[in-house]
């Protein structure tokens, strides 16, 4: 398929074309978009160069290696992601016209425990139902989400975006964890700044969560001192041997009742995220996808109304290391 796009010199681009520049903005690397569209990156060079000449603007800012989508690489990805999503929209309405419904759901999460209970509910009521999951950071969620590759995505905060619809789920409280020894440890709660000189328990950089919690200890004026940084289940043993204090969802406290630790309200600054469904304007969805997003914001609604006693109605009494994403 080919598509024609205007210009001085009545040039036509193709799908290919369009999809390699979308690679190429997505990484904002040659050798990696090559490496996953599988040509060589001369050949990747030139296809960029191609539209560039036929645009009669650069589309990326160079720095020897290095380079970056500019303003005129943004406008051009936004509407080259409206190209695919009407194509992906006009096939979608096709299959509905000749009574084959689409019944696959593709969603991305920050956190599967999102998702717990949620999808053996939903598909307990629409078994025939087929959804692809996946967990990754919310840069690349965003990145997909625009693109028109996924149908929903359930993410810590909400994505922050002209052409993305996030509708609020739950607003939930951000604690404090402390060992059961520590000097605050009969109190309710605290100023983060009286913490500054404590030694933190980190998540990596590419969970969602900690993103949202570097942002409140930078507005609680300090760089935390982080003694630990890695994923959920090591974060839990080290909170557990009482190497530092760490950072958790309110929704999230009960699976840390087994071990020697004191929830504290965080009284300055103020902190929670927002739990949020989002999901790209102007992309069609399926009559499975539509019961879909409508039973995600009832479900939250009622699984989630009170997130200091809540986990999700399949948490098992036993709660421990197993519970791999306790955020």
């Amino acid at each position: 398929m080919r598509l024609c796009i205007a210009s001085k010199g009545g040039v036509i681009i193709d799908l290919n074309q369009l999809e390699y520049f979308r690679t190429v903005a997505k990484y904002e690397h040659m050798t990696q978009a090559a490496k996953e569209l599988r040509v060589t990156q001369p050949a990747l060079s030139n296809v960029i160069a191609r539209i560039e000449k036929e645009l009669g603007c650069s589309l990326f800012n160079r720095e020897g290696r290095n380079i970056k989508l500019n303003e005129s690489g943004k406008v051009f990805l936004f509407h080259v992601n409206q190209v695919f999503t009407e194509l992906s929209n006009a096939k979608s309405k096709i299959k509905e016209l000749s009574n084959v419904s689409d019944q696959h759901i593709s969603l991305a999460v920050t956190n599967p425990r999102f998702l717990l209970g949620l999808l053996k509910d939903f598909l307990t009521d629409r078994p025939e139902t087929k959804f692809r999951q996946f967990v990754t950071s919310m840069n690349e969620i965003q990145y997909h989400l625009k693109a028109g590759e996924i149908d929903f995505c359930i993410t810590s905060m909400p994505v922050k975006e002209l052409e993305v619809e996030s509708i609020p789920l739950v607003e939930d409280e951000i604690l404090l964890c402390v060992p059961s020894n520590h000097r605050y440890a009969d109190r309710t709660s605290v100023k983060l700044s009286e913490l500054a000189d404590d030694s933190f328990i980190f998540l990596t950089k590419n969970y969602c969560f900690q993103e949202i919690v570097n942002n409140i200890c930078s507005q609680a004026g300090f760089t935390p001192r982080v003694i630990f940084e890695g994923d959920p289940p090591l974060a839990y043993e080290m909170l557990q041997a009482g190497r530092g204090v760490k950072f958790i969802s309110k929704s999230s406290a009960k699976l840390y009742r087994n071990i020697p630790v004191v929830f504290l309200k965080i009284d300055e600054p103020i902190c929670h995220r927002t739990i949020s469904l989002s999901y790209l304007k102007g992309k069609y969805l399926s009559k499975t996808a539509q019961l879909f997003r409508a039973f995600v914001i009832s479900y939250f609604a009622e699984n989630y109304s009170d997130p200091a006693g809540q986990i999700c109605k399949d948490q098992t009494e036993s709660c421990g290391p197993s519970s791999f994403y306790h955020l």
